[in-house]
C-alpha cells in the first residue's frame, strides 16, 4: 500500500494485514463498484478486469473522486515496473472508462514492492524474492538522489535523469537488477 494525502494505491494480491485492513477493504469495496460499471458499459471487455494489479483511490477517505484500475509490468520484469494500461471510474456519474496510456513515456511505479503482488499463477516464493529484490533497487535508487529528481515518474524522464547522473540498470540475473555507473563492466553473479 502506498499512501499520498489526496490518493491510496492498493495492490489487488496485496495480503490484508492489520496496518492496511481498513483500507484495504475500502479499495475492494470500489473495486467491485468499478466492476458493476464495466459489466453494465463495457461487457465485451471482460478480459481487462482479469489483468489490472492496482487500484488507486483518488480523493478524500469515503469521498473518493474516482477510482483508478491500474495494470503495471509484473514486479522483476523491468528494474522499474510501467503502466500498461489504465481505466477510470467515475464515482459520482458509476461511469468507467479507458485512459491513454504512453506507450513510449508510461508512467514508472515507484515503491512498486508495496502493491505488486502474484496472482495464483505466480509462485509465492518467487513473488516475495523479487519484491525484496524491487525494494532493494528502489533503496539505492533513493540513495542515489533519482527520487528527489521532479521529472522521474515517467520512464523517459527516468532514464534522462539516470544518463544525466551516469548511472544506468544492468540486469544481473532473472528479475534482478542493479543500479551501476555507466560504463561499469563488472557484472555480479546472479
Amino acid at each position: 500500500m502506498i499512501r499520498f494525502s489526496d490518493r491510496v494505491l492498493v495492490g489487488r494480491f496485496e495480503p490484508e494485514s492489520d496496518d492496511n485492513r481498513w483500507l484495504k477493504r475500502e479499495a475492494d469495496l470500489m473495486a467491485g463498484k468499478a466492476q458493476d460499471a464495466m459489466t453494465a458499459r463495457w461487457s465485451d471487455r471482460s478480459d481487462v478486469w482479469r489483468r489490472w494489479n492496482v487500484v488507486r483511490l483518488v480523493g478524500l477517505f469515503r469521498r473518493w473522486s474516482c477510482v483508478d484500475l491500474l495494470q503495471w509490468t509484473p514486479i522483476g520484469e523491468k528494474p522499474m515496473p510501467e503502466l500498461i494500461a489504465w481505466w477510470r471510474y467515475s464515482v459520482a456519474i458509476d461511469q468507467i472508462d479507458p485512459v491513454a496510456v504512453s506507450t513510449t513515456d508510461p508512467p514508472v511505479l515507484w515503491r512498486g514492492h508495496r502493491v505488486l503482488y502474484g496472482a495464483d499463477d505466480f509462485e509465492e516464493k518467487t513473488a516475495a524474492l523479487a519484491r525484496r529484490r524491487a525494494y532493494s533497487l528502489q533503496t539505492a535508487m533513493e540513495r542515489g538522489g533519482l527520487a528527489r529528481q521532479p521529472s522521474v515518474g515517467t520512464k523517459l524522464g527516468l532514464e534522462r535523469v539516470m544518463r544525466s547522473l551516469r548511472i544506468e540498470f544492468v540486469k544481473t540475473g532473472q528479475s534482478k537488477y542493479e543500479l551501476r555507473p555507466i560504463g561499469d563492466d563488472e557484472r555480479a553473479s546472479a
